[in-house]
């Protein structure tokens, strides 16, 4: 089954990779890989501070799901390294539902939002 190329092309051209490439030559994906999902994590960050921002805690609550499953997923993709490209990476139904009771039970306190999406990161 043939999958899509999400990667900018001159990322790829830079490392002297074409899209069929990349599972074959993993070592030299791997540095544009990690990259991208360094930059996921810290456009992360910034919307978790965004949520920290919003008084209403319900929008705030509403605002950091989206966060903190971002978090399980960039951990799971680490976890997972170069198998990542092999497989489908998700979090599973039932660790979003647990994501969303834990959420529902510290959704009064934002200082809670950020050790959260700190956990979910590791």
């Amino acid at each position: 089954e043939a999958g899509r190329c999400y990667f900018p092309e001159d990322e790829l051209t830079s490392a002297r990779l074409t899209p069929s490439q990349i599972l074959s030559k993993p070592e030299r994906f791997q540095p544009i890989y990690r990259n991208w999902v360094d930059k996921a994590e810290r456009d992360l960050e910034c919307g978790m501070q965004y949520s920290g921002a919003i008084r209403n805690r319900r929008v705030a609550a509403a605002t950091v799901l989206p966060g903190l499953i971002g978090a399980r997923t960039l951990a799971l993709l680490r976890e997972a390294g170069a198998t990542a490209l092999h497989r489908k990476i998700k979090v599973s139904r039932r660790e979003v539902r647990e994501i969303i009771a834990r959420l529902a039970l510290t959704f009064a306190v934002g200082s809670k939002f950020a050790a959260m999406f700190e956990r979910f990161l590791r």
